[in-house]
């Protein structure tokens, strides 16, 4: 994260985007595999900035020798980030105004995990039910797990009109 925020070139905050990008993908994917059919609400990167920024000299030191910058350049780009009251600074929305890329690498982190669940569950019917109920008319899968695809495929429809017809019968 300091490196992301720290950096003065598009490079090197690209580079640092990547690297948290394959992280919370990575995070991503275990939240969805573990919660399965359940809702998840997910907090984007809200850090507290003062928490990231470098303060002894050593610090300062090694960051800069990892961006490839002068300690006067980190310096600077820390002072240029620093605030009065950190607790009503760079967070939630300001922090995206600042870095709108924390939030686009989040969301592409979020749909590549989920495609990615999507792929390795096509298969499995409890999947296939969740998919059907959220109204997604594609997954994909191995093809030895097609045929159980489209039969969890049809089962999950033919429950979703059966619940259908009750709620009708229920409220008539």
């Amino acid at each position: 994260m300091r490196k992301l925020i720290l950096s003065s070139e598009e490079n090197s905050r690209a580079k640092a985007l990547a690297t948290l990008k394959s992280i919370q993908k990575e995070d991503f994917k275990a939240i969805f595999n573990l919660v399965r059919d359940k809702p998840v609400t997910v907090r984007l990167l809200d850090p507290p900035l003062h928490e990231f920024l470098p303060h002894s000299v050593k610090e300062i030191e090694i960051l800069a020798t990892e961006l490839n910058l002068s300690v006067t350049e980190i310096k600077q780009r820390i002072e240029s980030l620093s605030e009065v009251n950190p607790m009503l600074g760079h967070r939630g929305c300001r922090l995206a105004v600042t870095f709108p890329e924390i939030y686009r690498m989040q969301a592409q982190a979020i749909a590549e995990s989920v495609i990615a669940l999507k792929q390795e569950a096509g298969g499995d019917p409890k999947s296939i039910q969740f998919y059907n109920a959220i109204g997604l008319d594609y997954v994909s899968c191995s093809p030895y797990r097609v045929p159980i695809a489209r039969i969890s495929a049809a089962q999950a429809e033919i429950r979703a009109k059966n619940q259908d017809t009750e709620s009708e019968t229920m409220s008539v």
